[in-house]
């Protein structure tokens, strides 16, 4: 009859895994810290703004195509008519 023993891993095993856990570890915590250091709280405050309006046209956007209107108000593309840069008039040859 044939006997199965188990055996127990060696050291240098647990010792690799360890080392391999800690590593990852260090660079998990470095990461965030070096992230949160250059991010401020102006900077996150201002994102978070821009993200707010982005979400509000979005959404904005989203009711009209339900209710079948147009994606962009009549006010928006004149808004956004005013804004763009006109090309120079056209020179007429004598």
């Amino acid at each position: 009859m044939t006997r199965i023993v188990q055996q127990h891993p060696t050291l240098a095993a647990h010792s690799l895994s360890r080392l391999v856990l800690a590593v990852l570890v260090a660079l998990l915590l470095g990461t965030n810290a070096a992230d949160a250091a250059l991010t401020t709280g102006a900077c996150l405050v201002s994102k978070r703004k821009v993200w707010g309006n982005f979400r509000k046209c979005q959404v904005t956007a989203q009711v009209n195509q339900i209710k079948g209107k147009p994606a962009i108000s009549q006010s928006a593309r004149r808004r956004s008519r005013a804004r763009s840069p006109r090309s120079p008039p056209k020179q007429r040859r004598p």
